[in-house]
């Protein structure tokens, strides 16, 4: 708990803020669920499909929230320590990134649920 706690806080660096704990989780956070998508054959059942798809979309809107906030507070962090303020801005709005990745997957969930069980419903959606 203390890791979260001090990257919610920004207090690493801003390379392992940013790398590790925004793109390198951004990237493992999606295998994952690739990964239980294969491993539970969830490509062939469009219901637990769109299931799977709602928990991920749903906890990476938490994820990138604290993805976002660390990142933020580690190059403002950064900026202070060393005047850079370009590295500090590009990291700052990359963030940004991570954020509307997660509203726009939440949106998806909450606002289309309907469209998305009836395009994983259809049959010829996974077909060639």
């Amino acid at each position: 708990m203390n890791y979260l706690k001090k990257h919610w806080n920004g207090k690493y660096p801003l390379r392992i803020s940013f790398w590790i704990n925004g793109l390198l989780l951004y990237f493992l956070w999606g295998l994952v669920f690739s990964l239980i998508i294969q491993f539970s054959g969830a490509q062939h059942n469009g219901e637990l499909l769109v299931r799977i798809f709602m928990n991920y979309r749903i906890s990476t809107l938490f994820i990138s929230v604290w993805q976002t906030v660390g990142i933020y507070r580690s190059a403002q962090h950064y900026q202070e320590e060393t005047g850079n303020l370009i590295l500090s801005k590009l990291a700052k709005n990359f963030s940004l990134v991570f954020i509307l990745d997660g509203l726009v997957g939440a949106y998806v969930v909450f606002f289309k649920q309907d469209a998305l069980l009836s395009v994983w419903n259809d049959p010829s959606v996974f077909s060639l």
